[in-house]
């Protein structure tokens, strides 16, 4: 153990360690080891050592527990309570983080901001329960649809920003339209035909806000002529 090798060598003054053992019956026990060397010879070298051993197992336990609550915690944080992917401040914390490493590898970055189509007509016809109910699909079918390298988050009500790393415009529009097929063709109820729009845009090195603000301008262009399409 390096701190009994550091205390033998008189590197340090004290020895502590926390290490775990074995059991015969497969669990683990954790132990808190603590002494000094309290006698040596006539040339130096140490003869006897002094220490106390404490078995710390429930504190190991508690405190994995706490981490593990902790990382829940965070988790959850990060998430929007309703469709379980990115929330707002996530999707936007996440951009500049993928705007920085655009600029650093120079890779091409893209986004793409969408919309449900009269999303208030469905939560007026259908109720908010069931709008509800298409926002967690909607969510979940444009989180299938994007690769494991890219991000997806609520922006806010009805809209959700996608984060394309290390793509350009056509790659993201191609699947942006990919998206807008899926949930065109999705069955949410029989009868019902439910269809977003979207816009796409590359990033060339403009401020987040205005590369949002661009990616809007295009999704408003697709509700302007027509909604159910996609506008890069």
């Amino acid at each position: 153990m390096n701190a009994m090798r550091d205390h033998l060598t008189c590197k340090i003054g004290v020895y502590e360690v926390e290490y775990r053992i074995r059991t015969k019956g497969g669990k683990y026990k954790w132990y808190y080891d603590r002494g000094k060397i309290t006698k040596y010879d006539q040339t130096g070298k140490p003869v006897f050592l002094a220490g106390i051993v404490f078995d710390i197992t429930e504190k190991k336990v508690i405190q994995q527990e706490l981490e593990n609550k902790n990382k829940l915690l965070a988790e959850q944080s990060a998430l929007d309570g309703l469709t379980k992917i990115s929330n707002h401040s996530t999707i936007v914390e996440h951009l500049k983080s993928e705007i920085a490493a655009s600029n650093h590898s120079k890779e091409p970055l893209a986004v793409a901001l969408f919309d449900i189509d009269d999303f208030k007509k469905v939560n007026d016809s259908k109720g908010h329960i069931f709008g509800d109910r298409v926002l967690v699909e909607i969510a979940g079918i444009i989180q299938s649809k994007i690769r494991k390298s890219d991000l997806v988050g609520r922006y806010g009500g009805e809209e959700f920003l996608v984060v394309f790393s290390n793509t350009d415009l056509e790659m993201a529009s191609m699947i942006g339209e990919r998206i807008r097929q899926s949930i065109e063709n999705h069955c949410f109820e029989p009868g019902l035909k439910i269809t977003i729009s979207g816009g796409v845009k590359q990033y060339a090195g403009e401020e987040i806000t205005a590369l949002i603000h661009a990616a809007d301008m295009k999704l408003y262009d697709a509700k302007k002529s027509g909604k159910n399409r996609v506008v890069s």
